[in-house]
């Protein structure tokens, strides 16, 4: 049952309820003020808006109180509520013992501890993170939602003599899709009859990999992609290298697309490939230059999408 549904019949049942006890007491000519309200006897919404606004320590121990409260705090409806009002706050993450805190070090979860994996965190998306555990033998990709304590093992994706990967970890808001990308560059390009770097796409909720083809540009910033406006972003170059640009993929129809860099000419041309790196802060766009150099520029997106929004905010 959808929860807007629930929140609706719970609302009205509640409501029938409360009315039904105070016709009854002023019959007995007790005034409606004097009876006693439990938790159970408040509307669903009310819940709601209460549990909404708890630490998330507090959210994990009403989950064990009873069923109900359990179903309410699992919904993904309340998740969103929940991460709109929640504060500004800081996970610890503790990449051998593979256990995640809140900034108050209170655990949240552990991941497959006693296993020897490293776990490093790519991203993270209306409050779920995605991590990834690496070995000699497995690399693992999980996506946790710390309101939960839970988490989701992606399936591997098994590929032999990869060189390089770089991920990416997003919502498309028209599909209400989360999904996963990984980019991978082959030793032997030649050996998969492709001298490009190959796109392969996860959607959360499926059992499998789509390869959707070629990159079509070289993705300078090395890891994982900027998540913004239900798209990842990149700064990149031509296959050639004689040109560099900000490039988009788009998380919807799956497609990479130029995306407008900051106003300079010096932005496209080639740079080393860990001079510029690109992020989200605020939820703005931003660029920082000069990671090699002795300043470092740091730009910022002032209007999605528009060339002309760029602002040189600091130079250190």
């Amino acid at each position: 049952m959808a929860i807007s549904r629930f929140l609706k019949m719970k609302s009205c049942i509640t409501r029938s309820k409360f009315q039904a006890k105070e016709a009854a007491k002023e019959e007995d000519g007790v005034l409606a003020t004097n009876y006693n309200v439990s938790m159970e006897d408040l509307p669903l919404p009310i819940l709601v808006d209460v549990f909404s606004r708890l630490p998330i320590k507090t959210i994990l121990q009403i989950k064990c109180v009873c069923k109900t409260w359990h179903s309410l705090c699992s919904d993904p409806y309340f998740a969103k509520i929940h991460l709109a009002r929640a504060p500004f706050s800081i996970m610890i993450l503790e990449k051998f013992c593979k256990r995640i805190y809140t900034n108050s070090l209170v655990p949240l979860f552990t991941l497959n501890q006693g296993d020897k994996e490293r776990l490093s965190l790519l991203s993270s998306c209306n409050g779920l993170i995605c991590l990834h555990e690496f070995s000699y033998k497995q690399d693992i990709i999980s996506v946790c939602n710390p309101i939960l304590g839970d988490h989701l093992v992606l399936p591997q994706l098994k590929r032999k003599n990869v060189a390089t990967r770089i991920r990416g970890f997003g919502y498309n808001h028209c599909t209400n899709q989360y999904k996963v990308i990984q980019i991978l560059s082959y030793k032997d390009q030649a050996a998969i009859s492709s001298s490009k770097p190959q796109v392969e796409v996860h959607t959360i909720g499926t059992n499998t990999w789509r390869n959707i083809g070629d990159l079509p540009y070289v993705l300078n910033q090395p890891y994982y992609g900027a998540f913004l406006n239900s798209a990842l972003h990149w700064y990149a170059h031509s296959h050639d290298k004689r040109t560099a640009f900000m490039c988009s993929f788009d998380l919807g129809d799956e497609q990479f697309r130029q995306f407008p860099g900051p106003p300079t000419r010096e932005y496209e041309k080639c740079r080393p490939i860990n001079s510029i790196s690109v992020g989200v802060s605020g939820g703005f766009l931003y660029l920082c230059d000069g990671f090699l150099e002795p300043n470092l520029d740091i730009w910022i997106m002032k209007k999605y999408g528009v060339k002309e929004s760029w602002t040189k905010e600091f130079v250190i």
